[in-house]
């Protein structure tokens, strides 16, 4: 298991635009403090997150293919930290 942490508003933006009700549903069992979103997820969930991330950005995260917009910049912020808290 891998215990993440985010920015509440990061989170919340991660939910808004999250369509994978698994991922959805694994991310759910949180717990709030400080301002910060923290849970556990195992290994699955986390390859299955980060791809859905990944994919997300490519979706909306660009004005042009070489240009992140501001939620490609948000996109990227979630990446980086779950990444860094999941490859320790």
């Amino acid at each position: 298991m891998y215990k993440i942490s985010l920015n509440k508003n990061l989170f919340d933006y991660l939910i808004k635009n999250l369509n994978d009700e698994k991922i959805k549903e694994a991310l759910s069992k949180k717990d709030e403090e400080n301002g910060n979103i923290h849970c556990e997820i195992d290994v699955d969930t986390k390859i299955d997150l980060l791809d859905y991330i990944e994919d997300l950005q490519l979706e909306i995260g660009f004005d042009n293919e070489d240009y992140l917009n501001e939620d490609g910049k948000i996109i990227q912020e979630i990446y980086d930290q779950i990444y860094k808290q999941t490859n320790k």
